[in-house]
């Protein structure tokens, strides 16, 4: 896990019955056939064995306190919520869920199910990344920037990574993340992007987003009720090099993508640096460096994500709660 980013092995509450995670629908998620086939069918079973192995459900950390009667999760005395206690996993906060119990409310169950699932698909999707991008290094028709390129994701998913680049994506996903979770009306999903995708298709993580359609039969509405678009994000905090990086996008949407737009988003890097300072002089508390950006900022990033995503209407409903 990367250091720094995520310092320590994850600590969640103890859950007497294990959640279940499809690991196939999240490798048909991650990978396309040839990307498996390339790991190798043996290889990816070790993966998913290894990780479940791995996934440590320990007691500890900062604990999240939950009012039933208010509806309301409180860590370290702060109002807090589902979405901002699942996505604090990518700085390497540790929580400690109320102990579970058979009148457990909705609410501690949903955030029981999506912190379990969210872990285990960090663990699995960045050992499946890992072996990705040493088999796409190895190719001998890789050229030397591309063999580098892979080679720097391979060690990344491995050792991790500090640079402020890679910090600042990590926060915009969990921005995303935590809008997502809590506003399940926008039927929003944030995913990582694959070594492929990354180096190739210029996507730093994915949003999925789906819409429900109009006027369609009875017979439709089990397996087309919503139209699902994915948009590939271009992120950067080097606004200098958006005319590179844009004509980068224009030339990989020459390729049969997986997804069906990509999208550019900057944010400068003397803004994430000051955000990533300010977090760290306050003891790192559960909002990341997200929540040390001022509402300006936050407003604009934002705007220009959702812009071709969400309605207008959608968009002023999430920058209010901001």
């Amino acid at each position: 896990m990367p250091e720094g980013i995520q310092e320590n092995v994850q600590e969640i509450s103890k859950i007497e019955k294990p959640l279940y995670f499809d690991y196939k629908a999240e490798l048909d998620e991650f990978l396309n056939e040839a990307e498996k086939n390339l790991i190798g069918e043996d290889k990816i079973k070790e993966i998913e064995n290894i990780t479940k192995e791995e996934v440590a459900e320990i007691n500890s950390g900062k604990e999240v306190a939950y009012n039933n009667r208010l509806n309301k999760f409180t860590i370290d005395s702060t109002e807090t919520s589902i979405g901002e206690l699942v996505a604090s996993r990518h700085f390497g906060a540790k929580i400690k869920l109320p102990t579970e119990n058979d009148k457990e409310s909705g609410a501690l169950k949903q955030l029981r199910k999506k912190y379990s699932t969210f872990y285990r698909r960090d663990s699995f999707t960045s050992k499946l990344n890992s072996e990705l991008a040493k088999k796409l290094s190895e190719s001998e028709s890789r050229s030397d920037a591309k063999r580098e390129a892979y080679d720097a994701i391979h060690k990344r998913e491995v050792g991790g990574s500090e640079q402020e680049g890679i910090v600042a994506e990590k926060m915009m996903m969990g921005a995303l993340e935590m809008i997502s979770i809590d506003r399940p009306d926008l039927r929003l999903e944030i995913r990582p992007s694959n070594a492929f995708q990354d180096v190739e298709e210029k996507i730093d993580f994915i949003i999925t987003t789906k819409k429900k359609r109009k006027n369609i039969g009875i017979e439709e509405k089990n397996e087309n009720e919503f139209d699902e678009k994915s948009f590939g994000i271009q992120f950067t905090t080097n606004s200098s090099k958006e005319e590179h990086k844009k004509r980068q996008i224009e030339k990989a949407k020459e390729m049969d993508l997986d997804v069906d737009d990509i999208l550019y988003i900057a944010i400068d890097r003397k803004v994430v640096h000051t955000a990533l300072v300010d977090w760290e002089k306050k003891g790192k508390p559960i909002t990341g460096p997200w929540g040390q950006l001022n509402k300006v900022i936050k407003t604009k990033a934002l705007e220009n994500i959702f812009k071709d995503i969400l309605t207008e209407e959608q968009i002023h409903s999430v920058l209010k709660g901001i």
